[in-house]
């Protein structure tokens, strides 16, 4: 009986290992190829850009932050999100996330999913 416990929690945790994405790594990125007449070419995962987004309607850190954080973390070649530091902590005085994206990252749609999902009016505050 034991050891169905135990196969069952290394299941349970391989699966959360899985879902987190835990198989990502930097070396397993895409490497850039350019277009040839045998397909399309691949987006260069390599090189890393920043863009910072004012979001007027993230007000707080405990749930409009993470709701914008994993709409932006959906997008394609979005690497990392984080909120810029801000003076007082448990409040957002200062409504910029930092992206880090490689050039799959499309800045037009990323406002269009945070308006979609209830935070309109996102501006590029700086590249």
């Amino acid at each position: 009986m034991r050891f169905l416990v135990y196969l069952v929690a290394v299941l349970v945790a391989a699966g959360i290992v899985f879902y987190l994405g835990g198989s990502r790594t930097p070396e397993t990125a895409l490497q850039a190829t350019p277009a040839t007449a045998d397909g399309p070419a691949t987006v260069d995962a390599g090189t890393v850009e920043t863009v910072n987004l004012r979001v007027p309607d993230m007000h707080c850190p405990m749930a409009c932050y993470p709701s914008v954080k994993k709409a932006l973390e959906a997008e394609a070649g979005v690497q990392k999100v984080d909120l810029v530091e801000q003076k007082e902590e448990g409040l957002i005085d200062n409504p910029v996330v930092i992206i880090e994206h490689d050039a799959a990252f499309d800045v037009d749609q990323a406002v269009a999913r945070l308006e979609k999902i209830g935070f309109k009016g996102a501006t590029v505050a700086s590249k």
